[in-house]
């Protein structure tokens, strides 16, 4: 058996049971094919927040937790050519552990479904001691925050690469709102369990 992770359009990040295990972590009973969202990035019309492709994953060094890694970014309309809210776009570059790893649980109830505030904002930081603690769930990084202009819209295009505890993730920003214009490829990369 297996437990398997799977990342949709909408930004969620759902986990399923394919395992024999009879109980979690907690002595609750679990079955087969039992699933649930591990985390949310809330995507929508205006943040733009959209996963077009898959995550990647790894065991940390450090920590010892299972990782997924993955970004945002409207893979169908690269330039954002016509999208109605420009200035509201939101990508992000994360890292998403998941602590219950080996095990399954269902997670969320009541409390509600994971998302980005139960991570760590790493955004431009650069200090490896100012890494997420274990109470957080990963980390993100904001991908042009804060841009007042239209032409800064940067999205990852592919799946990200892990090698030697870092992070590659292939990004692209496009040049502006004109879709015939050639905007910029470049590679992020960020340390795996830091987003530093």
């Amino acid at each position: 058996g297996a437990l398997v992770y799977i990342n949709d359009v909408e930004g969620k990040i759902t986990k399923i049971n394919l395992t024999n295990m009879t109980v979690d972590g907690d002595g609750t009973s679990i079955d087969l094919y039992d699933k649930t969202t591990i985390m949310s990035l809330n995507s929508n019309g205006e943040n733009g927040r959209y996963m077009f492709h898959s995550l990647e994953a790894s065991i940390g060094g450090d920590t010892g937790n299972l990782w997924l890694y993955g970004g945002t970014g409207n893979y169908l309309n690269l330039n954002d050519g016509g999208i109605e809210f420009p200035d509201k776009v939101s990508n992000v570059l994360m890292g998403i552990k998941d602590k219950d790893f080996p095990n399954f649980k269902i997670v969320g109830g009541a409390s509600g479904i994971n998302d980005l505030t139960d991570c760590k904002d790493t955004t431009g930081t650069t200090i490896a001691d100012d890494c997420p603690d274990s109470a957080d769930l990963g980390w993100y990084i904001k991908l042009d925050p804060n841009s007042p202009t239209k032409s800064t819209r940067t999205k990852v295009t592919a799946e990200p690469t892990i090698f030697r505890g870092v992070v590659y993730y292939p990004i692209y920003k496009p040049a502006d709102i004109n879709s015939c214009k050639l905007g910029e490829a470049s590679i992020c990369a960020a340390d795996d369990e830091c987003g530093t």
